[in-house]
């Protein structure tokens, strides 16, 4: 998002559309960051929560908190609140942060369908280092260097930023189109096609598996009930982040291939907020699709019958 494009979007920002998004945000904000606390105790208390086949998932339940505090509640509501930002010289570190974290948890999504492909169809393969933990670090390191090498090597001027817009106006490196296109294809476009494909391929996959295990052993069947829970629990956070990210990955397709300038206010003023939706789903998602997180198994502890000594 350049500066001469965001000038155009600026004058159709109205203080409605930005309380609208204020009080979108603001409802669940809270209770999301509780679930989120919620599941790091659980996976605190619970040693098979931390078990390496679930390294992925606890990465994104603390990179999406990290988003909701250090980027939606500390800055953007209040930007949504006043219509600018509060200092100006956290724009670098708010746009760079925001675009970060967003590509690392493209990324762990990605990553998260294709871990759960492999659990389900190679349960046998080990759980190693190399297998769970690198890909993590890889995706970490990848996503944070490329950010550094592109905001070094596009310096922002003095005038770039634009405390009243959006991300005051995006990165520095949008001047450059091929940069700014790389860099939505790399951490955007890639990691939603594969999740798209993935998920596919596994839905498919599994259904044949199902209709051939009714003529099967019982032992399979146990095997399909393991098979079912990291289904469910993988759905769960993919379709979330599916539905706010597929139709702004169209969006900006047709933006760059056909009509540059379709929908463009849309997109500005709505469809750029659409991840933090992801954010603040996903712990509700987790809870929902994992029973070791649910609110009741700690109700049963606090109602559970001691024998009393004497």
């Amino acid at each position: 998002m350049s500066n001469e494009t965001s000038s155009s979007t600026n004058s159709i920002e109205t203080s409605l559309t930005r309380t609208i998004k204020l009080i979108l945000f603001a409802i669940p904000l809270g209770p999301s960051l509780l679930c989120s606390l919620h599941i790091m105790i659980c996976i605190a208390r619970k040693h098979k929560l931390r078990h390496r086949t679930n390294h992925v998932m606890i990465c994104i339940i603390i990179v999406d908190f990290i988003e909701l505090t250090y980027d939606l509640a500390a800055i953007t509501m209040p930007y949504l609140k006043t219509g600018r930002i509060y200092n100006l010289s956290l724009c670098l570190y708010w746009v760079t942060g925001n675009y970060a974290l967003q590509g690392i948890s493209a990324w762990l999504m990605a990553w998260a369908s294709i871990d759960r492909y492999l659990l389900i169809f190679y349960h046998r393969l080990l759980s190693t280092f190399t297998r769970c933990d690198l890909p993590l670090i890889i995706i970490h390191g990848f996503v944070v260097l490329w950010y550094v090498i592109v905001t070094i090597t596009h310096p922002c001027t003095e005038n770039w930023f634009d405390e009243t817009r959006f991300l005051c106006g995006g990165p520095c490196f949008n001047i450059n189109s091929i940069i700014a296109t790389t860099d939505w294809i790399l951490l955007v476009l890639i990691p939603a096609m594969i999740i798209i494909i993935v998920n596919l391929l596994l839905l498919v996959r599994i259904l044949v598996q199902k209709l051939w295990l009714r003529s099967s052993f019982k032992n399979r069947r146990l095997q399909w009930r393991k098979t079912a829970n990291l289904l469910i629990q993988l759905l769960g956070i993919t379709i979330v982040f599916l539905i706010t990210q597929v139709p702004l990955a169209i969006l900006c397709l047709v933006q760059i291939f056909l009509v540059p300038d379709f929908l463009i206010d849309v997109s500005h003023i709505w469809l750029y907020y659409m991840p933090y939706f992801i954010y603040i789903t996903t712990p509700f998602a987790y809870i929902v699709t994992t029973k070791e997180c649910r609110t009741r198994t700690f109700r049963q502890q606090q109602h559970r019958i001691y024998p009393i000594h004497r």
